[in-house]
């Protein structure tokens, strides 16, 4: 559906053997895959997600925080807005940014330019602490564009 919460179906994201998702809202096919479901508030879990692997994630939300620091999972929470989403109010995290390996190096992809995210600097101590680099895809401010597949 186009509405919330039909438009959240399938959005989740497995950690290793974990699920963090609105248990909910998320299609009941995705609680039956074998991952153990952990239910955070959030019912844009993926979206409000940036995974760095399996053992770290950027988020603004505090639910998804709090639940994946329980998980063992390295959080950075970040404000909450500060990412363009044409018709919203604000966009998130996972919808403007992306990584593909290139010769050993991991590398983040972020659709504009997250430098101009107040929380940067932070942004950016933990994705060197993770081993990470970043590129930027534009001069302007960050946006939200559902998904970056790298191919």
């Amino acid at each position: 559906g186009n509405e919330y919460p039909s438009d959240v179906l399938f959005n989740a994201l497995p950690l290793g053997q974990n699920l963090l998702c609105n248990t909910k809202t998320v299609a009941k096919e995705l609680l039956e895959i074998g991952l153990t479901a952990c239910h955070v508030n959030q019912g844009y879990t993926k979206c409000s997600s940036l995974p760095i692997g399996k053992d770290a994630l950027i988020t603004s939300d505090v639910s998804i925080a709090r639940n994946a620091e329980k998980m063992n999972i390295k959080v950075l929470q970040i404000q909450a807005g500060h990412i363009s989403l044409p018709g919203y109010d604000y966009g998130f995290i996972g919808g403007c940014a992306s990584f593909a390996p290139r010769q050993n190096i991991d590398t983040v992809f972020f659709c504009g330019d997250v430098s101009q995210h107040p929380d940067y600097n932070r942004i950016s101590v933990f994705f060197q602490a993770n081993g990470l680099s970043l590129v930027n895809l534009s001069n302007f401010g960050l946006c939200d564009v559902g998904t970056i597949f790298m191919i």
